[in-house]
């Protein structure tokens, strides 16, 4: 979508400005430096929509699929998919696939309604 590949085109400047001017600052760099911090290429990571959206479309997902793992810089990643891992990390033993859906623990967090569209 538009959003997804502005988000993308945004997340790439904002790396490239940081690495040209931010990281290089003066002030920012000798504070970076003390703390032993240095910036080669920033990591970029874009949270986007819901898997259920691509539906069972097989070339939706395929699409997306494709042109997420073309992307060196940044990394796109929906709601869902970080909500998962995040709960792994969480409980790395628990089940979550398994959890029953209608407990108020296994649902989303955020609204479901208002999370951005691919």
């Amino acid at each position: 979508s538009k959003e997804v590949n502005g988000g993308v085109a945004q997340l790439q400047a904002n790396c490239a400005t940081w690495f040209r001017e931010g990281s290089r600052n003066p002030d920012t760099h000798v504070d970076l430096l003390r703390q032993g911090i240095h910036t080669h290429e920033p990591k970029a990571i874009l949270v986007v929509g819901n898997t259920v959206e691509l539906g069972q479309d097989s070339g939706k997902i395929g699409s997306f699929e494709r042109y997420r793992r073309s992307l060196k810089n940044p990394e796109i990643i929906t709601y869902d998919e970080l909500y998962e891992r995040a709960a792994h990390l969480i409980a790395p033993d628990f089940d979550h696939a398994e959890a029953d859906s209608s407990a108020p623990e296994a649902n989303c967090l955020w609204d479901e309604d208002a999370a951005p569209a691919f």
